[in-house]
């Protein structure tokens, strides 16, 4: 069972992030796992579903782990439609588009958080006006900090 955080997290980490962590090998998974554990890196409900419905083994891994988990609300639904009008990005691509990245992004705008993803995700961020960082760069930013 994950431990309570003690504070409010200062990263929120989308589905790719998540892939990326369950796949990471050594000091890199321990340290964003260790992370998890402390609340440091907030896990937003929608972002767990989708790795969960794509990643089903790896989410059942990670799930302990997580101790702060994010909520959808009124407040970043607007932020999403917010982001959604001021990029032009129009209405749903399909069916299964659950617009994961914009509603990271809302929340990370909301809080001043910064969004964790992989390193082929962070371009999805560009125009969200928010600070986006590939996992193993934060890290390492974090250890020296």
């Amino acid at each position: 069972m994950a431990k309570k955080p003690e504070s409010d997290c200062s990263c929120v980490i989308d589905t790719n992030g998540l892939h990326e962590l369950a796949t990471a090998s050594g000091n890199l998974k321990a340290t964003l796992i260790a992370h998890l554990q402390d609340g440091t890196i907030g896990v937003p409900s929608w972002a767990m579903q989708e790795f969960k419905e794509l990643y089903e083994d790896e989410a059942n891994e990670l799930a302990p782990y997580v101790a702060k988990r994010v909520q959808l609300s009124t407040h970043v639904q607007v932020r999403a439609a917010r982001i959604t009008e001021e990029l032009g990005l129009g209405f749903s691509r399909g069916a299964y588009d659950s617009h994961v990245e914009r509603h990271t992004a809302a929340v990370a705008l909301n809080k001043g958080y910064v969004v964790l993803t992989s390193v082929d995700n962070v371009d999805a961020y560009d125009g969200m006006q928010c600070t986006v960082k590939d996992l193993a760069g934060w890290a390492e930013e974090y250890a020296i900090s």
